[in-house]
């Protein structure tokens, strides 16, 4: 199923929130705001587990959803997200007595990822009449239904953007997405997936690896290097699409720069890699 959900990028880099009606909004976050999940060093690592509970993109999930007997191409964000929320009732429900001993839900995460972006709700997965009288199974924050109308809820449009703009601004890139060209081509996409999606499993974290150290680098990098204002005293208040964007254009406008002072015929230059502000 295509994506056709963009944000523009005066949208993106001015750190607004995105408001998918008048009551449902979704947080664009600051440094500051992803430091305060916690009081340690796990923060931005508990917040990338949580960009990626509420992204469900269908193809990343192509083996789980394989194995369902579902084609990834035929479904969306929102599909994934109930699919999964169903799956995790499933586990509560099949040992039921163990979840409630630990004092945990399996949902606990994704109600948790929800509350960051969305703010404190009661959410369940429900199926409401919609505006034209027929079924539709929505997100509802069970405190909002009066008469049978759930008046916080998200729609599967809803989610999908919400889903999109939370990829946009972490500059998630999809441009090497592979789209087969014949159902043959599909299953050896999924079968390299599912050996690619083994093999990490079986090797350690890597500690150096995470969320958390690369942002940190990208913090300290835009600190240090003078870029756009950015500094050690201001950079908890900059928004995370802001960070991310101005570090990459600075490391476009760097590569550049270097072409520019060791090339003297500038014919010779490939032009996509003098162009640092795209």
């Amino acid at each position: 199923m295509s994506n056709d959900i963009t944000f523009s990028e005066g949208f993106l880099f001015s750190g607004k929130d995105l408001f998918l009606d008048k009551n449902v909004i979704v947080k664009h976050p600051s440094i500051e705001n992803i430091l305060s999940i916690t009081n340690d060093e796990t923060s931005f690592d508990i917040y990338w587990n949580m960009v990626n509970t509420l992204m469900c993109d269908p193809y990343t999930h192509m083996v789980m959803l394989d194995d369902l007997g579902i084609d990834y191409e035929k479904i969306d964000a929102f599909d994934v997200f109930v699919l999964k929320w169903k799956d995790l009732i499933k586990q509560y429900q099949d040992d039921k007595q163990k979840f409630d001993a630990l004092g945990i839900h399996p949902l606990y995460n994704v109600l948790v990822s929800l509350s960051f972006f969305l703010g404190e709700h009661n959410f369940e997965l429900c199926r409401l009449e919609n505006e034209d009288g027929e079924l539709e199974t929505i997100l509802c924050d069970k405190n909002s239904i009066e008469d049978g109308i759930c008046y916080y809820m998200i729609n599967r449009n809803m989610f999908n953007r919400m889903a999109e703009f939370i990829c946009s601004i972490h500059h998630i890139d999809k441009s090497d997405q592979i789209h087969p060209e014949n159902d043959n081509f599909k299953k050896m996409l999924i079968e390299d997936m599912r050996d690619e999606l083994k093999s990490k499993s079986r090797k350690k974290q890597d500690t150096k690896n995470t969320f958390g150290e690369y942002i940190g680098k990208i913090m300290k990098a835009t600190c240090s290097c003078g870029n756009g204002g950015i500094s050690v005293f201001n950079v908890n208040d900059v928004k995370i699409y802001q960070l991310l964007s101005g570090f990459n254009m600075f490391v476009k406008k760097n590569s550049v720069d270097r072409l520019f002072n060791g090339q003297y015929d500038l014919s010779k230059l490939n032009q996509k890699e003098l162009n640092w502000f795209d």
